[in-house]
């Protein structure tokens, strides 16, 4: 399991060098939620969620939380 960080508008990952990718086998792995929030947070990054990534896209887990991710996960619920 990767734990990375999604942009829930453009659904691009975080990767190395704070770029963003189009998929989890390029991103950068945090090894933990908290690691994850706390590096966004301090780059004041805009429209993110936490995804625990597996390696069957249908298994991984999406927590959401900035504002923006929480109105858009609630949207599509």
């Amino acid at each position: 399991m990767k734990v990375v960080i999604q942009n829930c508008v453009t659904r691009r990952y975080l990767s190395d060098g704070d770029d963003w990718c189009e998929d989890t086998a390029n991103a950068k792995d945090f090894g933990s939620g908290i690691v994850a929030i706390d590096y966004a947070i301090k780059r004041s990054l805009p429209d993110c969620q936490v995804v625990l990534s597996f390696n069957d896209p249908k298994l991984d887990v999406q927590i959401p939380f900035t504002e923006s991710c929480k109105k858009r996960n609630k949207a599509t619920a």
